[in-house]
């Protein structure tokens, strides 16, 4: 959607072992405006398990606006 224009974006982290298990998963919203072909810088205030070896961010959900 090269035209669409989006808002409350929702990320899913996984945390992730030496093993590649799943130890622990967080959901974490952004209450931001996105508009096509922009690009909006962003952090998040994470408090990872000790025993994580890695991490995954994957979109889960977003809003479309008009």
């Amino acid at each position: 959607a090269t035209m669409a224009k989006f808002k409350d974006v929702v990320l899913t982290v996984t945390f992730y072992s030496q093993t590649d298990t799943p130890i622990e998963t967080k959901e974490f919203t952004i209450y931001e405006f996105y508009a096509p072909n922009i690009v909006n810088n962003f952090e998040l205030k994470v408090y990872p398990p000790e025993t994580m070896a890695k991490f995954g961010v994957e979109i889960k959900n977003v809003t479309a606006t008009d």
